[in-house]
């Protein structure tokens, strides 16, 4: 039987039949899944590598947008220093009414301690 291996093997070399088959082991196919299964996946992690250096360009959607061109108009000095004026001038104003109201506030609060009869130092008890 073995001379007719040798020879059957010698002229079909890639033969699958009963006499060239092979006794396979439980570690040899656990093996070749696992070879098949590396195999995969270092085609799928080349293809991914090359995917990265070379993504497909998409073509950019083209827009109508009208693009407008800045305008940078430099304000006179004399134009800006009378805004910053006019702007010192009306914070001052607030100032000024925002002092009066607390003025009239408190004249208020005077006059009603007066009415309620309130004294303007209280008195302590005696030995307080």
């Amino acid at each position: 039987m073995g001379v007719i291996k040798f020879f059957h093997q010698i002229f079909r070399p890639n033969c699958d039949c009963n006499i060239c088959s092979r006794p396979s082991c439980n570690k040899c196919e656990v093996l070749e899944s696992q070879l098949l299964f590396e195999r995969a996946q270092n085609q799928q992690l080349i293809q991914n590598l090359i995917n990265l250096t070379n993504p497909i360009k998409e073509e950019p959607t083209k827009r109508n947008v009208e693009l407008k061109p800045i305008h940078t108009v430099g304000i006179p000095w004399r134009v800006k220093q009378q805004m910053m004026e006019e702007e010192d001038r009306k914070s001052a104003q607030l100032k000024r009414e925002k002092e009066l109201e607390k003025e009239a506030n408190k004249l208020t609060t005077e006059e009603l301690e007066k009415e309620l009869g309130i004294p303007d130092k209280p008195e302590l008890p005696p030995g307080a």
